[in-house]
């Protein structure tokens, strides 16, 4: 389960807007928005290129959480 606060943590972390991760991405600025806010499905390509680009140390934790575990 995609954890969405764990993942603007990372954005802020690494000073990245939304504008700025959808030019990375290649997608418009809303698409992020959705896929952000509705449970994060973003396609495989686009979780390796964030995971690269934003330096994620432990994807797993923000991208493929137990649903039990705490935000």
């Amino acid at each position: 389960m995609f954890k969405q606060n764990r993942f603007r943590a990372q954005l802020a972390l690494r000073g990245v807007t939304l504008k700025e991760l959808a030019e990375m991405l290649g997608i418009s600025e809303p698409t992020v928005y959705r896929k952000i806010n509705r449970n994060g499905d973003f396609a495989r390509e686009e979780i390796e290129k964030m995971i690269r680009l934003l330096r994620i140390e432990n994807p797993m934790h923000i991208f493929f959480a137990d649903e039990d575990t705490e935000t």
